[in-house]
Parts: C-alpha cells; sequence; structure tokens
C-alpha cells in the first residue's frame, strides 16, 4: 500500500531528472550602479584609461612605460611553468570544444584497400582485389545532446582562458 503511494513521486523524479534548464539571458541581469563603476566622474582622464585598459588585459606593468620592466615582464611569462601549462589547458580545452562541434557536422568516412591472393577457382593463378567504400552519416539532435555537449565545452574554453589570463597577472 505505501510503495504504491510512491509511484507518482518517483514518476516525478524521474521526469524531472530528464529535463533540460532554459538558456539564461543577460540582459534581464540588473545593470551596475554607478557608484561602483570606475572612472564614472570628472577624475576619468587619458591616464586612468589607459590603466584601466592595461589591467584588465593583465599588462598592468605597461602603466609604468619602463622598456626594461616590459622586458622583464616577458622573459618571466615566457619561462613561467605554471603559465605554459595553463597555455597548454587551455589549447587542449580548445580542441576539444572542436572536436565536439565537429560532432555536429555531416561525418565523411573514406576506405580503400588493395589485396593479393591466389585464387583457387582459376588454378591457383594470383589475383589483385581492390576495394573501395564511402559512407556518411549525421546525428540529428533532437534531445539537445550535442547542443549542450558543444556548449559545455565552449564554457570550459572560456574558463581555461581566464585561468591562464589569472596565471599570467599572477
Amino acid at each position: 500500500p505505501t510503495r504504491l503511494a510512491l509511484v507518482p513521486l518517483f514518476a516525478a523524479m524521474v521526469l524531472a531528472g530528464c529535463a533540460t534548464p532554459a538558456s539564461v539571458d543577460a540582459s534581464r541581469f540588473p545593470v551596475t550602479p554607478v557608484a561602483f563603476r570606475e572612472s564614472a566622474g570628472p577624475v576619468a582622464t587619458a591616464v586612468s584609461a589607459t590603466v584601466a585598459a592595461a589591467a584588465t588585459q593583465g599588462r598592468w606593468w605597461t602603466v609604468f612605460a619602463d622598456p626594461t620592466l616590459d622586458q622583464l615582464m616577458d622573459q618571466a611569462s615566457r619561462n613561467n611553468h605554471s603559465v605554459q601549462v595553463a597555455a597548454a589547458r587551455l589549447a587542449q580545452a580548445r580542441a576539444f570544444a572542436g572536436a565536439t562541434d565537429a560532432n555536429r557536422s555531416l561525418q565523411v568516412g573514406l576506405g580503400a584497400s588493395a589485396m593479393r591472393q591466389n585464387n583457387t577457382s582459376t588454378s591457383n593463378l594470383p589475383q589483385t582485389l581492390v576495394s573501395a567504400g564511402a559512407n556518411l552519416s549525421y546525428e540529428v539532435d533532437l534531445v539537445g545532446k550535442l547542443a549542450g555537449a558543444s556548449n559545455a565545452a565552449a564554457l570550459d574554453a572560456q574558463s581555461r582562458e581566464a585561468l591562464l589570463r589569472s596565471t599570467q597577472l599572477l
């Protein structure tokens, strides 16, 4: 008796697990108040704009306009193993995103082979058999599996890019 009462609850949980979340509309987020924005008043000058641009690109030291500092920072970023690892992980994430996007397109396969053998029906005379084949396939994305995987791979690549910038800044 109590088991039968749990059947609708179990069915609802199974159906809820199959649901996909709605996409997020960034335009519906609240606007940042002016008081929290950088350089919004008369203090905004060309220098503060340059500082803000350099800081957002992770190249804060360019504000000092020192060629020696620029050279040292470039040398440090080239020889930094953490930055190299982060760059390699970004390249890996981008490659995975590309492969995931490729699954959403038409797949083409080509194959060919040649084989030399003795034919027993013609008194063991050598014979060459040549074969070639082609196949096309396409997966229809009815439930959004491929689109979701592609979106997840793209977001992973974006997060790896942010981690690379953070590592470079660090």
